[in-house]
């Protein structure tokens, strides 16, 4: 077990918790560590039921969770389609189940899940489950009230707030800690060109990014060591060396007046006020759609804008003459 995963073993040992972050699968997995450490392996029984607001999200916590190493030897399964699920299910039980309210509770009415053994459930994203609600009650009736329950929200919405009220009575409440206000450039506040991605996948669009910006030197910011794999290998991928003196694959120093600094996922406090300082020529962040809130809320001050292809390039142009300029004097 990972040291990050130790620590968050041990939030999830009280009885209820409430956890409010930004909505990334990563810390959602990471914070279910404990839950599944305490799975029995040698029950073939549906034991921690993981429930998210839509397939996608499914599909990429599921495949955060078999990551970790507290998931050795457990069996689980995304639920993405309750006929689907069903023969799987029969073919061969599972520990763990991924999936939105609706699709589980379809599994209800003739028996295929059994919701008896379930000695956890974990809301995902629970500021957006409010449109499944009713499904959510007819779940949460099903599972033993004297189970670990745990909800990892963006925010502390009303409805979350009634999810609390109703479902983790008295549940502890850890949220990130509010960063320091940003140091910001004298002058024009910072740009940052936010280009959307899937979940799980931030540098899907690299090659086509450098492609169109084609810059001479490049920073990518990454989280964490696997994150840093998965960036040096997008870039021997495309043809960089391992050691090329054109890009830097870091967890936060930027070079300064790097061309190009790349976001691959949702940058820290940290991590920008590197960048900003670096004054880089631009900024791209890789990031989901429900990333982008939590990025304009850390990043106060900068102007977030849509990437847009067709300006790219000639804004790269315009932005490298001007950092020779000043490197010139």
């Amino acid at each position: 077990m990972t040291e990050q995963e130790r620590e968050t073993a041990g939030a999830v040992r009280s009885t209820n918790v409430a956890h409010f972050l930004a909505p990334d699968w990563t810390q959602a997995a990471q914070r279910a560590a404990g839950a599944l450490e305490r799975l029995d392996r040698a029950r073939h029984v549906v034991q921690l039921l993981v429930v998210t607001p839509d397939d996608e999200a499914a599909h990429a916590v599921a495949r955060e969770l078999r990551l970790l190493t507290a998931a050795h030897g457990v069996a689980i399964v995304p639920v993405t389609s309750a006929a689907r699920a069903g023969r799987m299910l029969k073919a061969g039980p599972a520990h763990v189940l991924v999936g939105r309210a609706h699709t589980l509770a379809d599994l209800l009415p003739d028996s295929t899940l059994k919701l008896g053994d379930v000695a956890s459930v974990i809301l995902v994203a629970a500021d957006e489950l409010e449109p499944e609600s009713g499904a959510l009650a007819t779940l949460m009736a099903e599972v033993p009230k004297k189970g670990a329950r745990m909800l990892l929200a963006a925010a502390a919405t009303p409805f979350v707030e009634s999810l609390l009220e109703r479902y983790l009575h008295r549940a502890r409440r850890l949220a990130d800690t509010t960063p320091e206000p940003l140091p910001l450039p004298e002058g024009t506040p910072p740009t940052i060109s936010v280009l959307t991605t899937q979940s799980g996948k931030p540098l899907a669009p690299l090659g086509a990014l450098l492609d169109d910006i084609d810059p001479p030197s490049l920073a990518i910011v990454v989280s964490d060591a696997r994150e840093e794999g998965r960036a040096r290998a997008a870039l021997e991928a495309l043809g960089y060396p391992t050691e090329s003196s054109l890009v830097a694959v870091t967890r936060g120093d930027v070079a300064l007046h790097t061309s190009l600094v790349v976001f691959a996922g949702l940058p820290d406090a940290a991590q920008l006020r590197a960048a900003f300082g670096a004054h880089p020529a631009r900024m791209v962040a890789l990031v989901t759609t429900r990333q982008r809130s939590t990025l304009a809320a850390r990043a106060v001050g900068a102007k977030l804008v849509p990437y847009d292809r067709s300006r790219s390039a000639r804004a790269a142009r315009r932005s490298e003459e001007h950092t020779s300029e000043l490197q010139s004097h």
